[in-house]
């Protein structure tokens, strides 16, 4: 057998940086956190960032209004999105309903040529797309209740 591995050489203690070196990393890292904040609250609330930053630091009164503000342009920001997904279901569920017009036929016209196989096989697919085709139909409707509750929330004062 080859010989053990020598013991490893002890690690130095851990130097310390001097007060005025730990004061600038210190420093650095805290603009750093700030410009990172800056970009995400921008990024998240847009032009509106500079009111809310502003209507926080006054706090009090003007925090609640900030905070009603946030949630307002959140909410206003999902419904938009919500209503945009519901456009995309729409025309999905109207593809579907299409293509299931179309296996339709197709189901007819391997019946009158007497194509078994393929009448099952054109059965099964208009089985599968009518069950996707629910699929959608029930998002849709999940996307139809949360569109009403976004209205609903952004209607309250």
């Amino acid at each position: 057998p080859p010989p053990p591995p020598p013991p490893a050489a002890p690690m130095p203690p851990p130097s310390r940086p001097s007060a005025a070196t730990a004061g600038a990393r210190t420093a650095e890292a805290a603009a750093k956190a700030s410009s990172y904040a800056k970009r995400v609250g921008e990024a998240i609330f847009g032009p509106h960032f500079g009111e809310l930053a502003q209507a926080f630091r006054r706090g009090g009164r003007g925090a609640a209004e900030a905070r009603r503000m946030a949630h307002r342009m959140a909410f206003g920001r999902e419904l938009r999105a919500s209503e945009a997904e519901l456009v995309a279901l729409r025309a999905s569920e109207i593809d579907f309903g299409r293509t299931i017009r179309g296996l339709l036929e197709d189901v007819k016209e391997c019946a009158k040529t007497g194509d078994k196989r393929g009448e099952l096989k054109a059965g099964y697919r208009v089985l599968d797309i009518r069950e996707r085709r629910k699929s959608v139909q029930n998002k849709t409707w999940r996307c139809l209740k949360r569109i009403e509750y976004f209205e609903r929330v952004l209607e309250e004062p």
